[in-house]
């Protein structure tokens, strides 16, 4: 006398499985879906958040080392340098915001066109 059911075939599984949601109504079907994707969606989720990060070397920041009997004219001409060179990077990142800004305010345009 056995207790468990006699072994199947993997194939006359597959058949059983077949007329069994053959005959069911759509919403099962839909349900099993969203049984299925939901739990894949998150266990894909929490896979891809362990990966390891790739490397990042560290920055580097040099800092110049100045002579402490330095004339005021020295001291005011590398202040002047380094103001133009400030001044010239403002304006560089002034120009890569505004890019920026163009594009993003062109994007809603295009999302206010199209009613959204």
């Amino acid at each position: 006398m056995s207790i468990l059911p006699p072994i199947s075939k993997p194939s006359a599984a597959w058949a059983d499985l077949k007329a069994f949601w053959a005959g069911a109504p759509k919403h099962k079907l839909l349900f099993a879906a969203a049984s299925f994707v939901v739990p894949t969606f998150f266990i894909a989720m929490f896979l891809l958040s362990a990966k390891e990060a790739t490397y990042k070397p560290p920055e580097v920041i040099f800092v110049d080392n100045w002579r402490a009997d330095r004339s005021d004219a020295q001291i005011k001409a590398q202040q002047k340098i380094d103001t133009e060179k400030r001044k010239a990077m403002e304006a560089r990142v002034a120009k890569a915001e505004a890019e920026k800004r163009a594009y993003f305010q062109s994007i809603q345009n295009r999302m206010e066109r199209w009613g959204l």
